[in-house]
């Protein structure tokens, strides 16, 4: 037995820091994706008003089939990982802030599965994650609720959300929730709501 305990270690739960918390969030909902493939069009748009802004004017010919050839190179690569960076933080910055706003001034985060009461008042109904959680055609719920395979509904739902496969009793209980519900819209948006509300998604794990 002292064999045994000597080969693992117990530590405390730390809850995500308000930023961190924002940004799984964000990424778990399909949120940021959407954000993010908005920012890489915009970015490469201007990057093609730029070229073509600069050659306007200039020599015809070689000059600008090179200047269209270099455009297109540098659409295929993408754009600037610093610049892409950059425009991320801009697109989500007034959200990181409403989660620090909640998170760090009221309190911050606690050690137990408690939230304070403002803090679950935004979990439960607040508005921003209603937004992020109405289903589209990139979001996480906007996926799930095209899938008629309720076990494969589980399994995404649980890698996208914990990143793990859900275990027998958790498919079960997704499998047996859909099975009685007649809204799968509804119903994926809770069972989403649910586990980014979880303890295992607010901390550390």
């Amino acid at each position: 037995a002292d064999t045994v305990r000597h080969h693992f270690a117990v530590g405390l739960l730390k809850p995500l820091t308000p930023e961190q918390y924002a940004w799984s969030t964000m990424e778990a909902t399909g949120f940021l994706q959407g954000v993010r493939r908005s920012a890489i069009a915009k970015l490469k748009s201007d990057a093609k008003k730029k070229a073509a802004s600069k050659d306007s004017g200039k020599a015809s010919g070689k000059k600008k089939k090179d200047t269209a050839v270099a455009t297109q190179k540098d659409e295929s690569s993408g754009p600037n990982p610093k610049e892409l960076e950059t425009a991320l933080n801009k697109a989500v910055n007034s959200h990181i802030k409403t989660f620090v706003t909640h998170f760090a001034v009221e309190g911050g985060q606690k050690t137990s599965f408690s939230a304070t009461a403002p803090q679950a008042l935004f979990l439960v109904n607040g508005p921003l994650l209603r937004q992020w959680l109405k289903p589209t055609k990139t979001n996480l719920t906007g996926r799930l609720a095209k899938l008629d395979d309720s076990a494969v509904i589980a399994e995404e739902l649980y890698i996208g959300v914990l990143n793990r496969p859900p275990t027998e009793s958790e498919r079960s209980e997704v499998v047996d929730y859909l099975q009685k519900v007649t809204e799968r819209n509804d119903a994926v948006t809770e069972l989403t709501w649910a586990l980014l509300l979880s303890a295992e998604f607010r901390f550390n794990h």
